[in-house]
């Protein structure tokens, strides 16, 4: 955290938020010079270690002390739309989760970025039990509404959120979500709220490699789906049939993915939505009940194979991998 001593107050003329300006409050934080709280030490102190220890050790010094209405002076770099969230969640946390509703994901991001700036374990450790539930490891809970809402414009947030996380496996899925938008998206960064949010120079190439990768797989991966027959004890009903089945959906997966294998096509191979559109060639060519649960079946451990590589798959090789930040 950085804080400012010595600095005036009235001079910066910063605004009051009326939410989190407490009659009873002990201590006024500053959010960027632009917005002023104030609120309750102890109940910062509860909620937040670099809080308690700030506060517990008087900072800042009497000797060169600001304050305001009696009250010392804390100044915190982040902006006030952010810090005001992050007040919203230390005083009421309930506030942001309402019924079966999903928070959005700038409430998310607080409590992961913020929670772990300001050591509010609580915050943190929803945050990312959150995030862990919107890029599950299991490929059959992939693309359920689970953890958080979000808007396109938020992916390259989350991928900069999840970047200093410590869990590899969260920021791979992540770089997995961006690489899927419009590359000029991936190059030139999204448009939000609070302006152009762009990926790190090491993620951006990250992101781009992945991006190949996929392509690269793509073919291999239609191909790999009717290259078997289901063996003997599978027990084909119409053994007549599907034999001459499989070999027509064999090439029609082929047809499929040369169709879709171009620069700009945003490859999603663990959704189950990306491979509807072959899907329902199974259902023209009419395959048995078996035949269908074991293609149903081997589609799935697909994908799961293909999640599971996802670290690997955007993890730069040895010569490309210096950061150049």
């Amino acid at each position: 955290m950085q804080c400012a001593r010595g600095e005036s107050v009235d001079d910066q003329q910063p605004e009051r938020d009326p939410r989190y300006w407490f009659k009873t409050g002990n201590v006024v934080l500053v959010a960027s010079r632009k917005t002023i709280y104030r609120v309750h030490s102890d109940i910062l102190a509860q909620k937040s270690r670099v809080f308690h220890d700030l506060l517990e050790c008087g900072i800042p010094p009497p000797a060169d002390q600001e304050s305001m209405d009696g009250c010392p002076v804390i100044h915190v770099s982040d902006e006030p739309q952010d810090f005001s969230v992050f007040l919203g969640l230390i005083y009421n946390t309930l506030e942001f989760f309402v019924g079966d509703e999903l928070p959005e994901w700038s409430v998310v991001k607080i409590m992961v970025v913020l929670g772990d700036k300001y050591d509010a374990q609580g915050l943190h450790a929803e945050g990312v039990r959150r995030l862990k539930l919107f890029f599950p490891r299991d490929v059959s809970e992939w693309g359920e509404e689970a953890g958080f809402s979000f808007y396109d414009e938020d992916i390259v947030s989350i991928v900069n959120a999840t970047r200093t996380l410590g869990t590899p496996e969260l920021h791979a899925a992540a770089l997995y979500l961006c690489s899927s938008q419009p590359i000029t998206a991936i190059l030139r960064g999204i448009n939000g709220e609070e302006g152009v949010e762009a990926l790190c120079p090491e993620d951006l190439r990250r992101c781009l490699y992945g991006r190949e990768n996929m392509a690269n797989t793509w073919f291999g991966l239609h191909t790999k789906l009717f290259s078997v027959f289901p063996l003997p004890e599978m027990q084909c009903l119409t053994p007549q049939k599907c034999p001459k089945a499989v070999e027509s959906l064999r090439s029609a997966a082929t047809r499929h993915a040369l169709k879709y294998l171009t620069p700009d096509h945003a490859y999603d191979p663990v959704s189950e939505d990306s491979w509807e559109r072959l899907w329902v060639k199974v259902e023209k060519y009419g395959l048995c009940l078996s035949c269908r649960k074991f293609y149903e079946a081997r589609l799935l451990g697909i994908r799961q194979n293909f999640l599971d590589g996802l670290q690997e798959r955007f993890t730069l090789p040895p010569e490309d991998s210096s950061d150049s930040e």
